[in-house]
């Protein structure tokens, strides 16, 4: 059964260092550009790091148990969350979305079982286009 759910998973902490604010980001995040998103500017933390912060044009999303964090990176990319984030893109030299708005964003939440076949799937495609590359 796909559940449809709010992106409300994200949680964000803004950290001031040297005067400038940002967003603490740990691993297994996923940080998405709100400045030029429509560039597809996004990013899974795969790594660990301590005390890393990205700046306040990025959001950085913190999933619960109920998604993957690849899952929801790899939904990104896909045209029905690209949709929405041309929806709410504002504004045309400097086109940005607000944190706010990704609340919008209504997106299908499998079974996890099937998120991890679907995440198997894409990085099995991707290891394909790689080595032909």
């Amino acid at each position: 059964m796909i559940i449809f759910l709010h992106i409300l998973l994200y949680e964000y902490q803004n950290k001031v260092i040297q005067s400038r604010a940002g967003r603490v980001i740990r691993q297994n995040d996923v940080i998405i550009s709100t400045v030029r998103p429509n560039l597809k500017a996004f990013a899974y933390i795969d790594f660990t790091i301590k005390d890393t912060i990205v700046s306040t044009g990025f959001a950085v999303l913190s999933p619960k148990d109920m998604i993957l964090t690849k899952y929801l990176y790899y939904l990104f990319y896909t045209e029905l969350l690209l949709n929405h984030i041309s929806q709410v893109v504002r504004g045309t030299s400097y086109p940005a979305m607000n944190i706010d708005d990704m609340e919008k964003f209504i997106f299908p939440l499998p079974p996890l079982a099937e998120q991890e076949r679907i995440v198997a799937k894409i990085e099995e495609i991707k290891e394909t286009i790689d080595e032909i590359e």
